[in-house]
């Protein structure tokens, strides 16, 4: 009785201990994220219509290496990747005009994102529920 006792226990622990699995920067930004700060950088140039228009919108990160931003009237879409060590997201558009641009992440956690882009802005994220 004790014995299985004891491996019941030794279970338990084994599937709690790969459950809390530490996620890879990769895995950590497929989700999709809300805009909650804006700060740092040009982000005084931007008129606070425009930054309040930029909280309501959503980016979701796809397993896929897709990216869709919903912001404004005009779709901001492409491809994404991230390097290794979850410091540079590179973003690929696929609209119109909108070149390629290389981002700075700061903090990305399993519910928060801190991205500098190449102009020092600061755009604070957190996990849309």
């Amino acid at each position: 009785m004790n014995i299985i006792k004891i491996s019941a226990a030794a279970f338990t622990i084994t599937v709690v201990m790969l459950s809390c699995k530490s996620k890879t920067p990769q895995e950590l930004i497929v989700n999709k994220w809300k805009v909650t700060t804006i700060s740092g950088g040009k982000s005084a140039d931007i008129p606070d219509s425009v930054q309040q228009n930029i909280k309501k919108a959503t980016v979701e990160f796809g397993s896929d290496g897709k990216f869709h931003l919903s912001e404004g009237q005009r779709p901001y879409e492409g491809s994404y990747t991230l390097d290794a060590e979850g410091k540079h997201l590179n973003l690929n558009p696929t609209t119109e005009g909108d070149g390629p641009e290389t981002d700075s992440i700061a903090d990305l956690t399993a519910d928060k994102m801190v991205v500098i882009d190449t102009s020092g802005t600061k755009f604070e994220m957190t996990v849309k529920k």
